[in-house]
């Protein structure tokens, strides 16, 4: 097995840490440049997908539902739209999806 450094797009992983921690790879994979189209086109898909279903699921009914859901799904557009960085807008679309799956949850256990 190699066990020198292995540069991995902004986090140094010797081989056998990458093999551990395989999530690490597939972020860095993720917030990479040259995949910028690709993972803006499925960021978008499932933040605004997974939104809308928190919408129709029982958030219409509270306001400060609707904002939560709201506000963190309108930044990462505008992240996208303003071509920021690609580690700023993943981050804030899986922000968005985690607020998304609490409000489902708050919803389904009322």
């Amino acid at each position: 097995m190699k066990t020198e450094a292995i540069k991995n797009r902004g986090i140094d992983l010797t081989y056998a840490e990458q093999r551990n921690f395989p999530f690490l790879n597939f972020y860095n994979k993720i917030t990479a440049e040259e995949n910028r189209y690709g993972t803006i086109v499925m960021a978008l898909l499932i933040m605004v997908a997974w939104g809308g279903l928190t919408v129709g699921w029982g958030a219409l009914t509270n306001a400060w539902q609707l904002a939560a859901i709201v506000f963190p799904t309108v930044i990462g557009l505008a992240f996208i739209l303003a071509v920021a960085p690609m580690k700023l807008i993943v981050n804030t679309v899986i922000f968005a999806i985690v607020v998304d799956c609490i409000i489902i949850v708050m919803n389904l256990l009322a």
